[in-house]
């Protein structure tokens, strides 16, 4: 049984372009749709799936907004194309690294809010980026896990939809 899940050599690209050290986080809410059934006799509501799926969010946290970045979010009209990658190493206490696997998350759609840098500032600009995805697909080494493609109305795996 793994005791501890360790992150590294993460990346993140937009548009395949490495923002390397202007990303500081990113992360996806995904959401079931659920509704509440009942019936004679039973003790209590029950909620179950509907096969359907709440706006799927993406936040995106930079450290640091360039004109460079900035250009890279405004092209396309503020439709982003997101790949995180990283690899996971789970370690075990009896037997050392236990499995080594690399992760790709994809995150396409269309920014909420555009980051603006504060002229005269001399910090760096920090800025998160909300992102209302179209399509997520998150896969490993062997395969797709989860994906999600509004458009086209595709769910893996199958049973989710």
């Amino acid at each position: 049984m793994p005791a501890t899940v360790v992150w590294r050599k993460n990346k993140v690209f937009h548009n395949d372009v490495d923002l390397f050290g202007n990303v500081e986080k990113g992360s996806l809410e995904i959401k079931r749709k659920f509704v509440e059934t009942g019936g004679i006799g039973t003790p209590a509501l029950a909620k179950v799936p509907t096969g359907k799926f709440e706006p799927l969010s993406a936040t995106f946290t930079f450290n640091n907004i360039s004109p460079t970045i900035m250009r890279h979010l405004l092209s396309n009209g503020g439709f982003c194309n997101f790949r995180m990658v990283g690899e996971c190493h789970m370690t075990d206490a009896s037997v050392g690294l236990v499995k080594s696997d690399r992760l790709t998350s994809i995150i396409r759609g269309y920014a909420e809010n555009l980051p603006i840098p504060e002229i005269g500032s001399e910090d760096k600009m920090d800025a998160e980026v909300i992102i209302h995805a179209l399509f997520i697909e998150i896969k490993d080494n062997s395969g797709t896990l989860l994906m999600v493609d509004i458009p086209n109305g595709l769910v893996e795996p199958k049973a989710l939809g």
